[in-house]
C-alpha cells in the first residue's frame, strides 16, 4: 500500500492526531502524540519522516458529501506501529539501497 511508511525500524512505534477539512486536506501539520522513546534521535527522525511521506502520499483523500460533513474539523489519531523484527528490517533496508 502506498499509505503505509516504507522506512522505519522495528520496534518503532508513532502516534498522530489531525482533523481533515472537507476537501479531504489535513488542516494543519499532524501532532505527534506519542514515539518511541527508547530510540536514538536519527532512528526516530527516520520514523517520523516516513510517517510524515506516508500522510503526503495519502491526501487529500475523497470524501463523500456525507462524511465529509462528519469527519471535517474533528480530531482523528493514527497508531503507526512497525512490528517487523530487526533482522528483517535490516534485510529489507539494505535491499532498498
Amino acid at each position: 500500500m502506498k499509505c503505509i511508511p516504507r522506512y522505519g525500524h522495528a520496534g518503532r512505534r508513532r502516534r498522530i492526531r489531525f482533523a481533515f477539512r472537507r476537501d479531504g486536506e489535513i488542516t494543519a501539520p499532524p501532532r505527534r502524540t506519542y514515539s518511541s522513546h527508547e530510540a536514538p534521535d536519527d532512528v526516530r527522525d527516520t520514523y517520523r519522516d516516513a510517517v510524515d511521506a506516508a500522510l503526503k502520499r495519502c491526501t487529500p483523500l475523497h470524501f463523500s458529501k456525507g462524511m465529509a460533513g462528519a469527519v471535517a474539523g474533528r480530531p482523528i489519531a493514527i497508531r503507526f506501529v512497525d512490528e517487523r523484527t530487526l533482522a528483517k528490517s535490516i534485510d529489507k533496508t539494505k535491499s532498498m539501497q
